[in-house]
């Protein structure tokens, strides 16, 4: 914690300390006030409070009282990587995921622009980012509207954090693509079985996928819960609806999920969790299936349990959901379409689904 000192001349510094694991001995490092009233200088000393550690780093500050263009104190940051990296340091209370997305989102922002000096960025800055996401392609696809704007988000994010510290001078907000916010992207019965069937998708991943498709799970939820006897449980940090999400599984998906586990835990990084996407979209391309995403085994799951129970309020908390207002998208379907999609799950749930269930929101025809 840092403290005041009065030297000789009556003026004040503050004093950081650190204890130093290494040598075993209390590192000091002096900062000037430049002011002989005690009053100013506790002021002062607050500000040196908030950027202890990075003084003791050895960042270079600029202090509010030795700068005249400045209102509080903050690092000076060169360039963009400088900016990219204090900015995820400082962001490690936050959900897995959404660390994982910024840290993504940022690289492509990087790759973008190049590591300008920050005092470069300005206001064409998000149209090239934006520019760069609509013609990046991943695993041989675009990414969809929907991915666009959770990385301008992350971006968006970044670039408040950057003007709030007075690292920028200027607002950057992108903004964000408009999206079809109608009928969710599922998968019908032939297009499920043409997917299982497909001759080179090796065991390994068919039980993956098959897993998915039973349970809904998000692409990175196997990986980040655990298994008490077979109830899946996956933490609040990593779940939107920020409460612990539990589920039971069966022997088979228990087996499923603890193999992928074991896998992911000898190169524990996103990568090995996107495998699974990449090698999903290949399967897509070779089966000739577009407008379809790997997240789109998710909207089936949502689509069917709607469907199958007829119970929003159910299906909402199945998938995690925070709110049942985002579970009704399962329910933007235009009925014909269920009927033509999904034969043999709606002969067998016609005495059980309430009639009701998916007329009160009428979406477009997908065929």
């Amino acid at each position: 914690m840092a403290y005041l000192r009065v030297i000789k001349s009556g003026s004040y510094r503050a004093i950081c300390t650190r204890y130093n694991k290494v040598t075993k001995k209390q590192q000091q490092k002096a900062i000037f006030l430049d002011t002989d009233v005690k009053g100013i200088a506790q002021q002062r000393l607050k500000e040196v409070e908030k950027l202890e550690s990075d003084v003791m780093n050895g960042d270079k500050i600029a202090w509010s009282w030795k700068e005249n263009d400045i209102t509080k104190s903050h690092i000076v940051l060169e360039t963009l990587s400088d900016g990219i990296d204090k900015f995820l340091a400082r962001s490690k209370s936050l959900r897995t995921s959404t660390i994982e997305t910024n840290r993504e989102s940022l690289e492509h922002l990087k790759s973008a622009l190049g590591d300008i000096p920050l005092i470069q960025l300005n206001k064409s800055s998000g149209l090239k980012f934006l520019d760069y996401l609509e013609a990046y392609q991943f695993a041989g696809r675009n990414y969809s509207k929907h991915s666009i704007n959770n990385r301008i988000r992350s971006a968006n994010t970044f670039f408040k954090y950057l003007k709030d510290n007075e690292h920028i001078n200027i607002d950057i907000q992108i903004k964000q693509v408009t999206t079809d916010k109608g009928e969710p992207t599922y998968f019908s019965e032939s297009e499920w079985d043409a997917i299982m069937n497909y001759e080179k998708l090796t065991n390994r991943f068919r039980r993956a996928f098959k897993m998915y498709y039973e349970l809904g799970f998000r692409l990175s939820m196997p990986f980040k819960g655990r298994i008490e006897d077979n109830v899946f449980i996956c933490p609040a940090r990593h779940m939107k609806m920020h409460r612990d999400f539990k589920c039971i599984v069966n022997d088979e998906q228990k087996d499923t999920i603890l193999m992928m586990q074991e896998i992911y835990a000898k190169n524990p990084t996103s990568d090995a969790i996107k495998w699974y996407s990449k090698k999903f979209a290949k399967v897509l391309t070779a089966l000739n299936i577009k407008g379809r995403v790997f997240h789109s085994i998710r909207h089936t799951f949502g689509v069917r349990r709607c469907i199958e129970t007829g119970n929003l309020w159910q299906v909402r908390d199945e998938m995690g959901h925070e709110k049942v207002s985002v579970t009704e998208r399962y329910t933007r379907v235009y009925r014909p379409d269920l009927e033509a999609h999904f034969p043999k799950l709606i002969k067998a749930t016609k005495d059980t689904t309430p009639k009701d269930t998916f007329n009160h929101l009428q979406g477009v025809s997908r065929a």
